[in-house]
């Protein structure tokens, strides 16, 4: 026969060591600050010609199992149209360390051809950095900056 029963232990010391730590170390830390951002933007996107394969399967799905037919493959060439981008863009470039951002970047935009459509949705990450120039003392990060 097993004994499936626990003890737990109370481990108050082990819990208050981190929140004591905390409380000695928390005063003296200064709140952290940024600089955000939102950027709306629009633009034309022109996608290459390119061969395009597509494979598709059909199933239908029972209560235990699926049943699926045979695979459909088209190959074909496709010349896309110029379309409109769009999207939306916000983050932050960092106080301690001005030159330095992070950001999420969604848009979206349609490839499309006569014979091939798709609409496309990323969504990106970016690590920034950026270049102050034309610095005043009215404008310490300058009137221009650039950025990779």
């Amino acid at each position: 026969m097993y004994n499936n029963e626990v003890r737990m232990r109370p481990r108050t010391p082990l819990l208050l060591a981190p929140i004591l730590a905390a409380g000695v170390l928390l005063p003296g830390a200064r709140p952290a600050a940024a600089e955000p951002f939102l950027d709306l933007y629009a633009g034309a996107a022109q996608t290459e010609s390119a061969t395009v394969k597509a494979a598709q399967r059909d199933c239908n799905f029972g209560f235990f199992f699926a049943t699926c037919g045979p695979e459909t493959k088209a190959t074909r060439d496709a010349d896309f149209d110029l379309a409109a981008t769009y999207g939306i863009r916000g983050g932050y470039w960092f106080e301690p360390v001005p030159w330095l951002g992070i950001a999420g970047d969604l848009s979206t935009f349609e490839a499309d051809s006569d014979n091939v459509r798709f609409q496309i949705v990323p969504f990106t990450i970016l690590v920034m950095a950026r270049l102050p120039l034309l610095t005043t003392d009215d404008i310490p990060r300058g009137r221009l900056q650039p950025y990779v």
